[in-house]
């Protein structure tokens, strides 16, 4: 399940309120879990400013705000596969493994889960 969502990830383009980070993960969370953490964020913006102008809004300083209302907070170095990871730019990712895998704008990056200050289990 997790090894496909990332796969397609390479495939789908990025796209603000549809596809981005935050809902990325948020996809994945449901897909896991059952319970849609974001489905009132959808189709809500649809640019990095309007995501900004929701989340200060809503209050929220960021998207690691939102993963920890929803989620509770570990340490990164006791993520397991399918954590949800904070990549240090302030993305939000996926564990898988020894690497966290973030979606950006122009592709999917990876970076050691070591290398990541903040991380949420995905229960």
């Amino acid at each position: 399940m997790l090894a496909t969502r990332i796969q397609q990830a390479y495939h789908v383009p990025f796209q603000w309120g549809e596809h981005d980070c935050a809902l990325w993960c948020a996809d994945w969370v449901f897909e896991a879990t059952g319970a849609d953490l974001l489905s009132d964020w959808r189709g809500k913006y649809k640019t990095a400013a309007g995501a900004a102008r929701l989340m200060k809004r809503r209050k929220f300083s960021g998207v690691a705000a939102i993963a920890a209302k929803h989620l509770p907070e570990i340490n990164p170095a006791m993520a397991k596969r399918g954590d949800i990871l904070l990549h240090p730019d302030g993305s939000l990712g996926v564990c898988y493994g020894r690497h966290g895998f973030f979606l950006t704008p122009d592709s999917v990056t990876t970076i050691p889960v070591g290398a990541c200050p903040r991380a949420w289990a995905v229960e």
